[in-house]
């Protein structure tokens, strides 16, 4: 019975990483892209070129988004290495 549990958990795991390994490089390259056009000024009266101006609300909104899927997916790179140790060393 516990072989099966272990199976089971590690196979949680190990689809984890798969689903890691699928999500993790386009949210990168998004958030590359993000951070090129609106991070890459000093100051806020570089952006866009005129002065006074920051990023508008949809680009801070995106900087959340991005933000909080990659925390998300820290998380499932976090469980998926509990669950292939935890199918390992138990």
């Amino acid at each position: 019975m516990l072989d099966l549990v272990r199976l089971f958990v590690g196979g949680i795991g190990i689809a984890g990483f798969f689903y890691l390994a699928r999500r993790l490089p386009p949210l990168l390259r998004a958030r590359t892209e993000w951070a090129n056009r609106v991070g890459a000024a000093t100051r806020y009266e570089a952006w866009r070129g005129t002065p006074g101006s920051g990023p508008d609300l949809a680009d801070r909104l995106e900087g959340e988004l991005i933000a909080n899927r990659l925390r998300r997916l820290i998380g499932v790179g976090v469980a998926s290495l509990a669950g292939i140790l935890l199918a390992l060393l138990t």
